[in-house]
C-alpha cells in the first residue's frame, strides 16, 4: 500500500477504493446474471469469473490508480482488497460472515444468521449473486449488513399463542423484511412446511 503524504486526509482514498471495489463486485454480478441467462450449464465453465467454491471461499483483487493533488503533484496508489469468508462454529450457531477489507481498513461486511442458512425452506439461495449484492450494499452504507431472525410470541383472536418468526435486516430503515406465523414454536432449521407467500420483503434486492 502506498505511503500517504504527511497530514493527508485518507477519506478520499477510502472513498475511491470503496467505489472501485463496488464496481469490481458489480461487474461480477452482471457477468453471472448474463451467464445464467445465456449459458444453461452449472459452473464452472471456461468464462466463469469466480472460484467454483465461492461464496464459501475467499477472493483477492488489486487496484492501481494515480491520484492527482494539483497540476504538479501526483501519487500512484496501489491497494489489495480481500473478500474473506468466516464460517463460524455450527455447533454454537455462530453467523456466517463475509468481510471486505484492505490492510486494516474494513470496507464492508455482511452477516447472515445461521438459522436462515440452515433453513432451506426459506428459499434464500446463498449464491455468489446474493453475497456480492449484499456486500455492495454494505460498502455503500459503510456498515455491517446483518440479516437475522428472532421469535416473538403474540396471542391470536382465539386465545392461542402464536409464535412469529421474524426475518430482519439491519441497519434501519430496512428493519423488518419478512415474517411468518406458527401456532407452535419451532426452530428455523427444522421447519419444512414454510409457505413462500407468507414472506413479506421490504427489499427484493436483499433477499433473492
Amino acid at each position: 500500500m502506498s505511503q500517504n503524504p504527511a497530514n493527508e486526509d485518507i477519506r478520499p482514498l477510502i472513498d475511491t477504493l470503496a467505489a472501485l471495489t463496488k464496481d469490481w463486485m458489480q461487474s461480477i454480478i452482471n457477468a453471472l446474471q448474463l451467464y445464467r441467462r445465456v449459458i444453461d450449464i452449472p459452473p464452472p465453465h471456461p468464462d466463469y469469473p469466480l472460484p467454483v467454491e465461492f461464496p464459501f471461499s475467499n477472493l483477492t483483487q488489486a487496484f492501481n490508480w494515480v491520484q492527482t493533488f494539483d497540476d504538479s503533484s501526483q501519487v500512484r496508489r496501489a491497494f489489495r482488497v480481500r473478500l474473506e469468508y468466516y464460517e463460524g462454529r455450527a455447533d454454537r450457531w455462530e453467523p456466517l460472515v463475509w468481510s471486505v477489507y484492505s490492510g486494516n481498513i474494513v470496507l464492508g461486511s455482511f452477516q447472515l444468521d445461521r438459522h436462515i442458512y440452515a433453513n432451506q425452506a426459506l428459499k434464500i439461495f446463498i449464491d455468489p449473486i446474493f453475497i456480492l449484492g449484499n456486500l455492495v450494499y454494505a460498502i455503500s452504507i459503510r456498515q455491517t449488513l446483518i440479516i437475522s431472525t428472532r421469535i416473538a410470541m403474540s396471542e391470536s383472536l382465539v386465545g392461542r399463542h402464536v409464535w412469529n418468526e421474524i426475518i430482519e435486516i439491519h441497519p434501519a430503515p430496512l428493519v423488518e423484511c419478512g415474517f411468518r406465523k406458527r401456532v407452535q414454536p419451532t426452530a428455523a432449521n427444522t421447519c419444512h412446511d414454510f409457505v413462500q407467500a407468507s414472506l413479506i420483503f421490504s427489499d427484493a434486492s436483499c433477499l433473492a
